[in-house]
């Protein structure tokens, strides 16, 4: 069996269609990288057409990594707009994304960024164990959880039941059991950028 030797990441050519892998060690831009391909999605740049922001999900690992992700995500989308508005930007992915665009797809991708700035309050980036508890609140009976139901965070599935005497659902850890492929990577007809944990680090 061949074995697919691992490429440098281009963030404006790399595939955004069915499954890919990105690895990447701390502090090798991996936020940067996911709000590069946020913004490729909300383009629709590679893709037969444009992601809204309630079409787009990004799943991290913490609290405080959500929070950087979204101010992230706005601040590039900000920069993107000047950027397809002016003939130059710092940023080297926003001058190359540009330079591939013509007059008609500029004025179209602006349209598109400006929609995305006011929708971004609702934009669904999440913990692991957040996007857990979305899932199973909203969709109880397809997902087999009872009604009050509480997500915890551990190393184990909890074992006790809750104060009102229903089950508590397994650890953000091992959450994953509930996806109908039985795994965290099943396809999906929403794009999903997912941050792959390095080995110096303990989503996105």
């Amino acid at each position: 069996m061949n074995e697919m030797s691992p490429s440098p990441l281009d963030a404006i050519e790399v595939p955004l269609h069915g499954t890919r892998l990105i690895e990447a060690s701390a502090g090798t831009g991996k936020t940067y990288n996911i709000a590069n391909l946020y913004i490729r999605l909300l383009l629709g740049h590679g893709l037969d057409r444009p992601y809204s922001v309630e079409e787009i999900l990004v799943v991290t690992f913490t609290r405080a990594a959500t929070a950087e992700l979204t101010q992230r995500i706005r601040e590039k989308i900000d920069d993107a707009v000047a950027t397809f508005r002016g003939p130059f930007n710092k940023d080297d992915f926003l001058n190359a994304l540009n330079d591939t665009l013509d007059d008609a797809q500029r004025h179209e991708a602006l349209r598109l960024l400006n929609g995305a700035l006011l929708e971004m309050d609702d934009a669904s980036i999440f913990t692991i164990h957040g996007f857990a508890s979305r899932v199973l609140q909203r969709f109880p009976f397809e997902s087999g959880a009872l009604t009050g139901f509480e997500v915890t965070l551990g190393e184990s599935p909890v074992a006790s039941a809750s104060s009102s005497g229903v089950p508590a659902v397994p650890s953000a850890s091992r959450i994953d059991a509930c996806s109908p492929a039985g795994s965290p990577t099943s396809s999906s007809s929403r794009p999903s950028l997912e941050p792959t944990p390095s080995p110096s680090s303990s989503k996105a």
